[in-house]
């Protein structure tokens, strides 16, 4: 047979950009058999036809269509089974496209908070902030060293398959109301994550109900928090306020940001009232 419009493997793998590898594989599962085959030496060659066959099969796989479902479209070749699949590929990118984007909103506001954060020059200054409901995962128990907080950290990746590497910052500790008023600042009854940079989870066991907290931030870890809760508490009392609930700590900035011990960064959350004094309600008459 005369080698006329035909084209070699190798020619074949050069015009179109393909490794000659993926060609023969292609062969072998059926999606693009050559032409012709040399009988004496088993050359494969292509024809001109076959070019927009092997266009067809890379836009697909450029578009991430697994490869079954261009075998099933390469020998079918219906073309509403050709739309179904570029309809369903469509919706898998638009998703993709909002996971992406929710990425995107995460690296702004992470990089947002760490800048602020390193430009804050004098830490200590309680503020009172309005929260929204935050979703949370959450293990519950009693945690004082680092390595009690770890393994329950790591307990709660393993449960909800999540990657851990996405929420740095979001993982925060709960101090119990008791201990609060017993002035137990050391123990802690829940590790839990912020829910706001999962994409794993369509669920959540857990929500942190809106509120005012109280907040302050302090330069260290959880073991340096004490004078930053007595702050708080003399806030509390000063402005007749009642504490709501759990506090919470959130690590702002910890080794996983800076080597040095001078850059860490913690922040209290409490939830608060206002308690409304005599003199409030007669003054409002």
């Amino acid at each position: 047979m005369k080698r006329k419009n035909l084209f070699s493997i190798g020619e074949m793998a050069k015009l179109h950009d393909v490794p000659i590898k993926t060609l023969r594989y292609y062969d072998e599962i059926g999606v693009l058999t050559p032409a012709y085959v040399n009988p004496e030496n088993g050359y494969r060659y292509y024809s001109l036809a076959q070019f927009e066959i092997l266009s067809t099969i890379k836009y697909l796989r450029f578009l991430g269509i697994p490869l079954a479902e261009i075998i099933e479209h390469a020998v079918n070749r219906d073309p509403e089974e050709f739309i179904r699949l570029l309809k369903k590929q469509e919706k898998a990118t638009r998703k993709k496209i909002e996971e992406l984007q929710r990425i995107q909103h995460r690296f702004e506001s992470r990089i947002g908070e760490i800048e602020s954060a390193i430009h804050i020059r004098e830490h200590g200054t309680v503020r009172v902030e309005h929260c929204q409901a935050r979703k949370i995962v959450r293990k519950q128990g009693r945690f004082k060293t680092n390595d009690d907080i770890e393994f329950a950290l790591r307990q709660i990746v393993l449960k909800y398959k999540l990657v851990s590497s996405i929420f740095i910052g979001k993982v925060c500790l709960s101090v119990s109301e008791i201990n609060l008023t017993k002035g137990v600042f050391d123990e802690y009854s829940s590790v839990f994550v912020l829910g706001e940079d999962f994409l794993e989870l369509d669920e959540f066991e857990e929500i942190i109900p809106q509120g005012d907290f109280l907040k302050i931030t302090f330069i260290g870890n959880h073991q340096q928090s004490g004078p930053s809760y007595r702050k708080l508490f003399d806030y509390i009392q000063k402005n007749n306020f009642k504490i709501a609930g759990d506090a919470i700590e959130r690590t702002i900035m910890d080794h996983s940001v800076s080597r040095k011990v001078e850059h860490y960064i913690t922040e209290i959350q409490i939830p608060v009232i206002r308690q409304f004094s005599f003199h409030d309600k007669k003054s409002k008459r």
